[in-house]
Parts: C-alpha cells; sequence; structure tokens
C-alpha cells in the first residue's frame, strides 16, 4: 500500500493496512513518521520525490 501527499494530518488507512500485514509505503509528513519507522514497519519516503517512491516500490517487489 501506498500512502503519498504532501501533506497528511494522520493517515488511518496506513494503520488499516498494517493491521492486515500489508506493507506500507509512505511520504514522511504529517503524523505519518509517527506511526511508521523506517525500514521497521514500513518504508518512508520524502514527499515530492517520485525516484525516492519508485525506489522504494522496486525494493519491496524485490524482498516483500
Amino acid at each position: 500500500m501506498t500512502a503519498t501527499a504532501i501533506t497528511l494530518g494522520f493517515g488511518i488507512v496506513i494503520l488499516e493496512a498494517m493491521h492486515h500485514d500489508i506493507p506500507v509505503i509512505a511520504t514522511a509528513v504529517g503524523g505519518v513518521p509517527e506511526i511508521v519507522i523506517n525500514d521497521m514497519t514500513g518504508i518512508l519516503v520524502p514527499p515530492e520525490s517520485p525516484q525516492s517512491l519508485a525506489e522504494a516500490i522496486i525494493s519491496l517487489l524485490g524482498n516483500p
């Protein structure tokens, strides 16, 4: 599941995905870094960085 935004208060859909063991890739904005710990509970990418997002998706596809 990818959750990308420039601004995001708190992504409840991220918690729902995590609850169902669905891998999460999200932008590091708003309250998201409080629930997604990079490389532990998901992958965080910088906002407005399509290259970083693509790399995270490719990484996850290669290592689910």
